[in-house]
């Protein structure tokens, strides 16, 4: 078995997924939250190690080389691997500690966690909540490789190793940049915002990427697609930039508005549904304590019991 070169860092192999996937610069440097100096330097320091060249650059594009895509997959599965081994840790001293590890998305309804996450403290005293936020490339918010042990979720989401209980349901909204001509509009049906230029959900879960997208209601045919989001702040400049359509749930407008983005209601989608997930078979009594709280809440909002169901869809 090859050894890893010595000079070759979990740092630079991330740096290089980011840039081998949006295949530019400047987009993967905003992604990583650094300037694009020290990310060029980082490529050009792991090709160097490798003693290959990963990406051709121009003026205009950058393309991965054979090796380079090559070694993308193998990356990504290194990353993941090292992110399931710190969670594993992770996760063992939580357990021996009392900590319940949550996590929860900015689509997340903000009543139900903030009501479910004191109410746990109150009732809780002996244990502790650690919250973590997840971006829109992980719809299970963490619960997938293991960063958390239960998380807010919103449905549907191809995750057949989780277990969900329904809280709530909520309308979506179509987000549209004031200049569109449906903005001003009481209400839009969802067909008159099928030819427009949409943004994305990454690609990493299609069944909730679909759902973004109302693929449900195109009959096979394809979106026009604009700019990927990952976050509900890139979702908002990427309205007011580049002029794009999307769905999201009605709580954002009360949460999010914005100058130059309008919220309108859509007729003719289904709702997006809010859901408390965890691991199928995970039977620990802080974890079940933990469901049992967030039924309770979500009991005390909605005045009816959550439906439990897969997360499989």
């Amino acid at each position: 078995m090859a050894e890893l070169p010595p000079n070759v860092t979990l740092a630079q192999l991330a740096y290089f997924v980011a840039v081998a996937e949006e295949l530019h610069f400047s987009r993967a440097a905003k992604r990583l939250h650094i300037s694009q100096s020290p990310l060029s330097q980082a490529i050009r320091a792991l090709e160097s190690n490798l003693g290959v060249e990963l990406l051709q650059r121009t003026s205009r594009r950058v393309e991965l080389t054979p090796a380079g895509e090559e070694l993308l997959p193998a990356a990504r599965a290194t990353l993941a691997a090292a992110r399931q081994a710190v969670n594993v840790a992770q996760g063992a001293a939580a357990a021996e500690t009392g900590t319940v590890r949550v996590g929860f998305l900015a689509y997340g309804a903000c009543n139900v966690i903030d009501l479910s996450l004191g109410a746990f403290a109150a009732e809780s005293s002996k244990l502790r909540v650690q919250t973590s936020q997840s971006d829109f490339s992980d719809p299970t918010a963490g619960l997938a490789d293991g960063a958390v042990d239960a998380a807010f979720v919103r449905l549907p989401i191809s995750a057949p190793e989780l277990e969900t209980r329904t809280l709530m349901s909520e309308p979506r909204v179509a987000m549209l940049p004031n200049s569109h001509p449906l903005a001003g509009r009481e209400r839009v049906e969802i067909a008159e915002l099928l030819g427009e230029r949409w943004l994305q959900m990454p690609a990493g879960d299609g069944v909730w990427r679909d759902f973004w997208l109302a693929r449900e209601h195109r009959g096979g045919a394809e979106p026009l697609l604009g700019p990927e989001v990952r976050t509900i702040e890139e979702q908002l400049a990427a309205t007011t930039a580049g002029g794009c359509v999307s769905l999201t749930p009605e709580s954002i407008a009360a949460f999010y508005p914005r100058p130059g983005v309008s919220y309108v209601p859509v007729s003719g989608v289904a709702p997006s549904q809010i859901a408390v997930a965890w691991r199928r078979g995970d039977e620990r009594p802080t974890v079940e304590a933990f469901l049992a709280t967030v039924e309770e809440a979500a009991a005390s909002l909605e005045g009816s019991a959550p439906e439990l169901s897969a997360a499989a869809r």
